[in-house]
């Protein structure tokens, strides 16, 4: 199975559980669109990170920093969610459940870029991040 297709399906699981805390934390809570998608993206992201580094990447590396760059990297594919989500919501008047899967779609392609060119690149030993 390729790489993209084992993002996908780890991707799968962590929507299934992002979405759900997003819509609990909306509906349940009374939480707004940016804290309740905030918080349930920091709660699944390394979830995230470990599915990926074994089972996607196969990642044998014993870098300490790589969950550093993991991390690097979830915040930008994050900001790229967050910004489509705001240009949805505010600009466009999107309503705020269907720009969430919109942003969703982008840090989905965003993230995979960045960990299969950074992160989980076995060839670089060196990530040039930092």
């Amino acid at each position: 199975m390729g790489q993209f297709i084992r993002f996908v399906a780890v991707g799968s699981l962590n929507t299934i559980l992002g979405l759900s805390l997003i819509f609990f934390f909306k509906w349940v809570m009374g939480w707004g669109d940016v804290t309740s998608n905030l918080s349930a993206y920091l709660l699944c992201i390394y979830l995230g990170y470990f599915l990926n580094r074994r089972w996607t990447f196969q990642s044998s590396s014993k870098r300490s920093s790589q969950i550093l760059y993991y991390s690097i990297c979830a915040a930008g594919a994050y900001l790229s969610n967050l910004s489509v989500v705001l240009t949805a919501t505010l600009i466009i008047s999107v309503p705020g459940e269907f720009a969430q899967l919109l942003g969703l779609l982008v840090f989905t392609v965003t993230f995979f870029i960045l960990n299969k060119l950074l992160v989980f690149n076995e060839r670089n030993k060196e990530s040039p991040l930092i």
